[in-house]
Order: C-alpha cells, then sequence, then structure tokens
C-alpha cells in the first residue's frame, strides 16, 4: 500500500493584489486598499483556497482574509462563485466589540441564551438598541437597557439617548423605565410603589378589589363623614417629586409647575391618616379615591337634614294666617333668620288684597316689585319693618290681568308668586 506524504508549503513574501475578486490560484495574499476588501482602506493578509478545476474564468473557491492591527484581532471568511464574488463573514472572537451585518439566531433544544457582562460594577451588561435615522431632539438615538446596581438603584433599567439634544429640551441620557429587584416598577423615576410614575397618566376604567369577602371589621361611617368638614380645599402650583437619578446628572433639569386642585397631605393626615401615604424619599402622597365613601355618606346625611327642613317650612306655612302670624312659631322653628312671602289673599281679587311676608331683622333693605305678565315692573312698595308683616294693595292702582309679585332682600330675590285682578 502506498503512502501519501504532507507538502511542505514556506511562503517568505505572499503575493500583493488589487482585487480579491480576481483570485483563482490556491495560495497565500496580502492586499493594501484592494478592491472588494472585507474594509475598505485597510491591510489585509489572507489564504485563497481554489477549486481544483479553477482557472481565471472559473474562480470557485474559499477565502480567508485578516486584517492588520496591534491591537484588536479581527478576521474574516467567504465563499466566492464562478466569478470570485462573495459576502465577507466576520469571525467573533472575545476581545473588543464585535459587529454582525445581519441577523442572529440561537437555536439550542434545551435552553437558548444570550449572556452579556459588563465591566462596571453599576452599570453591568448593557444591550443596546441604535436608529440613527432619529435626529429629532425627542426622538431616541440609541436606547440602552442595563441590569443596574449601585448608585443607579437595583433594578432593569431602559434609558433613551439622543446625540443632538442635551440642553435643548428633549431626550437626553434619561432612565425611561425602571424594573426594580423587588418588583417595582417606575416610569420616569425610580420607583417606590408597585407602579410610580413621573408624570400623568390616561386608563379607560380604573377598578379596585372590593369584594365583601376580602373585608373584616366593617363598620359605618359615623364620625369620620363629620370629620369631613374639618378638610380645607386648595389651589396651587406643584411641582412633580424628585425621581431619584438627580445625583447622577451634573445638569439640573427644571422640574416644570402646573395648577392644580386638592388638599395638602399634611392637612389631610391630621384628619384622615389612613389617605395619606409617604415614599422612600420622604414625599407625601393622597389616596384621594378613599375620600369618596365619606363624602357620600356626608351628602346623605345633608340630604336628610334639608328634607327634614323642606317638611318644617310647609307645615308652618300651612300653620300661618295672615293676619295673625305668631313670631313665637319662627323662633321655636329655627326659621327665624329666612325671610318669606305669602300668597295673597283673596286671589283673585277685584277691590282690594294683602300679601303677608316674614323680614329677619337681619335684613337691611326689603322691597316688594310688581310685574305685570309682559314683565314691565308696575310697583314697588318698600318695607321698613322686621318680622311679621302685611303689606295692602288696592286694586283701583292697576288694571285688571295677571301679575306677579317678588321679595326682594338686600338685592337678593326671595320668592316670587302670582295674583290675579278681575273686575
Amino acid at each position: 500500500m502506498g503512502t501519501t506524504e504532507a507538502q511542505r508549503v514556506l511562503v517568505n513574501r505572499p503575493n500583493l493584489i488589487a482585487n480579491w475578486n480576481d483570485l483563482w490560484q490556491s495560495g497565500f495574499y496580502d492586499s493594501d486598499n484592494a478592491a472588494n476588501s472585507p474594509e475598505p482602506s485597510q491591510w489585509f493578509w489572507g489564504v485563497n483556497l481554489g477549486h481544483r478545476s479553477n482557472s481565471s474564468t472559473y474562480r470557485y473557491g474559499g477565502q480567508i482574509a485578516i486584517r492588520s492591527s496591534n491591537t484588536l484581532p479581527v478576521m474574516y471568511f467567504r465563499s466566492t462563485n464562478v466569478n470570485g464574488v462573495g459576502t465577507w463573514a466576520r469571525i467573533l472572537h472575545n476581545v473588543g466589540t464585535q459587529k454582525i451585518n445581519g441577523g442572529l439566531e440561537i437555536t439550542d433544544p434545551h435552553e437558548a441564551s444570550i449572556k452579556i457582562t459588563g465591566s462596571s460594577s453599576e452599570l453591568g451588561g448593557r444591550l443596546i438598541l441604535e436608529n440613527t435615522t432619529k435626529n429629532n431632539p425627542y426622538q431616541a438615538t440609541r436606547w440602552h437597557i442595563f441590569n443596574m446596581t449601585g448608585a443607579y438603584g437595583n433594578a432593569l433599567q431602559f434609558w433613551a439617548y439622543n446625540d443632538y439634544s442635551c440642553g435643548s429640551g428633549g431626550i437626553c441620557n434619561n432612565p425611561m423605565l425602571i424594573l426594580n429587584d423587588d418588583g417595582n416598577v417606575g416610569i420616569g423615576r425610580a420607583p417606590s410603589y408597585k407602579l410610580d410614575v413621573n408624570g400623568t397618566i390616561r386608563v379607560n376604567a380604573t377598578i379596585y378589589p372590593s369584594d365583601e369577602r376580602l373585608k373584616s371589621n366593617i363598620k359605618p361611617l359615623f364620625e369620620e363623614k363629620d370629620k369631613l368638614y374639618l378638610l380645607q380645599g386648595k389651589s396651587y402650583k406643584k411641582t412633580l417629586p424628585p425621581t431619584g437619578f438627580e445625583e447622577l446628572f451634573s445638569e439640573k433639569k427644571k422640574n416644570e409647575e402646573f395648577p392644580e386642585y386638592g388638599f395638602l397631605a399634611q392637612e389631610l393626615k391630621e384628619v384622615f391618616p389612613d389617605l395619606v401615604f409617604q415614599d422612600s424619599a420622604g414625599y407625601y402622597s393622597v389616596n384621594y379615591v378613599g375620600l369618596i365613601p365619606i363624602i357620600v355618606e356626608a351628602l346623605k346625611a345633608q340630604r336628610l337634614e334639608i328634607e327634614k327642613q323642606h317638611e318644617q317650612i310647609k307645615q308652618l306655612v300651612k300653620l300661618m294666617d295672615i293676619k295673625s302670624i305668631n313670631e313665637d312659631v319662627f323662633r321655636e322653628s329655627g326659621i327665624e333668620s329666612i325671610p318669606l312671602l305669602l300668597q295673597n289673599t283673596p286671589n283673585p281679587f277685584n277691590e282690594v288684597t294683602e300679601i303677608g311676608y316674614f323680614i329677619p331683622e337681619t335684613v337691611k333693605k326689603a322691597d316688594i316689585y310688581i310685574y305685570d305678565i309682559n314683565g314691565f315692573q308696575q310697583r314697588n312698595i318698600s318695607i321698613f319693618e322686621r318680622g311679621k308683616g302685611v303689606t295692602t294693595l288696592q286694586a283701583s292702582a292697576l288694571r285688571a290681568g295677571i301679575y306677579f309679585y317678588t321679595l326682594i332682600c338686600d338685592g337678593k330675590p326671595v320668592d316670587t308668586k302670582q295674583m290675579i285682578l278681575t273686575r
């Protein structure tokens, strides 16, 4: 049986080429700024592995090219067609920044994964998503995803970068989304709660678990509704609390103020402490929704009181005799501070009618104005007495028709009633 001895190939000087697509012979080559090299304006050493039947017009083969570099190794390879044309692929390794011109697919029957480990102990590994066509100050040129710790907090963080807008009010290296290791989520701020948003949110609806089976120690609201009147609503301009990242930036951003109506958390805490919360930075927040049941009970109690008073007034008016109003009735009923206008008697009338009224002592000026059906004023009767009283109206002072008379106390209408004059 014969044997084949391996041939030893020694190359003292590789062949210098001008175009990598022209190679068809196997051998060692080098190039300086050659056409169709893996990178323009670079020096490469390489190997061409030609097909056994190759010729200058039949340039099938495989090529390997190594870029001249005294820092990071860079290697490319490709296969070529009959014209010597092919696409260079860069070989990845574990030194320096690697570039992939195309997609990356990882297939593993058990566990497919990508592990990114950063050299910074605080920033951790990062994934960068870049879109260089974004050049608007309010668009993110790059999104960086970090697994951070230290001064940045223990969280997976999404940062937006824009290379054009620092100092112009747009996006400039801002942490946008923070997923804390403890499960808290922050949008634009370091979270102190399960969801902590630095800004305004909009939702179609908000629902809260309120099943009776989830609750214990259920009690009606008695004292709480009375405390409601201790609160003082305020109007103010408010800035948002710190995001938790201020110390990371040398340039401080102006915190925008906006008008709002509400309560001061420190004051609300004195009345309803269960509705006030304090975050890790010491700032207070208010559960306004928790006030709704208290307001409902207060309105229900107020309505009952108003209905009771209305019924008292109706009964008192029925008991009143136009010629003998007993002022004690007003004092005992607690309505002595309420002005009243009574229906004229008789009504209709053709000679004379009397209009009864009650004017509290606190009223400075009182008048009864009489209008015709078209709204034109016909008479003005000034009332100087206080308490119960009656004014007389002669039929001769008016023409037959329908009239309205209104009691005005200190410039405010109290009541209006209708009277009819016949002939």
